[in-house]
């Protein structure tokens, strides 16, 4: 990932469901014939000037879709259009920042899903989502699981900070939603992650991968 990306690892019980629905999708999609191929790079794609066809590091495809960043795009496909390489690599990009809880203890009293925090206020996130809201927490072995996130300019320091930083910047915020949980996020308000970090923090810079 860049350098602005972060990324630490989902609690287990999360973990296990999110991979039985990518195992259950990519079964349905072998059956419909679609090859996947895992742990395999990318170098380069272009079109062949004979034919053509595309070729990715040298095999052919009808059609390509690339879903990289525009930076990595113009680096992978060099013999695009002067014009189209041009605005890709003038575009601009952004980041993001999630942090999940894993908490005993639901953090909206009201038993809201989902708030629109106003940042200009000082809120240090966009948005706050408490999961378990919308999905039953018996999914979550009875945890309240609650997100906290933003888009960022890339360099912000957010993507530089450990989770236990970014953790004691956003608990101010949290007990304005319920002071009475999380005075201090000790264990007594964790789930059966039993960890005072964040049981995950995500960010993509959106820029070059390596």
């Amino acid at each position: 990932m860049g350098e602005n990306a972060r990324a630490h690892h989902a609690p287990r019980h999360v973990r296990r469901r999110i991979q039985k629905f990518a195992d259950l999708f990519a079964e349905k999609l072998r059956e419909l014939g679609v090859g996947i191929r895992l742990g395999v790079a990318v170098k380069s794609i272009k079109r062949d000037q004979m034919s053509g066809s595309l070729t990715v590091d040298g095999e052919s495809f009808d059609k390509v879709l690339v879903t990289s960043s525009p930076s990595l795009m113009a680096k992978l496909c060099p013999d695009l259009p002067e014009s189209y390489l041009k605005g890709l690599l003038e575009l601009k990009s952004m980041g993001a920042v999630v942090m999940t809880l894993s908490l005993k203890h639901s953090l909206s009293k009201e038993g809201y899903y989902w708030f629109n925090v106003p940042k200009e206020e000082g809120y240090p996130f966009l948005a706050l989502v408490e999961h378990t809201n919308f999905v039953p927490k018996e999914n979550f072995g009875g945890d309240h699981i609650v997100y906290a996130g933003d888009y960022l300019e890339l360099g912000h320091e957010y993507f530089s900070m450990s989770d236990e930083q970014l953790l004691e910047r956003f608990i101010p915020a949290f007990q304005k939603f319920n002071p009475r949980v999380l005075t201090r996020l000790g264990e007594e308000d964790l789930g059966s992650q039993n960890q005072l970090r964040p049981a995950c923090a995500v960010g993509e810079s959106f820029e070059e991968y390596s």
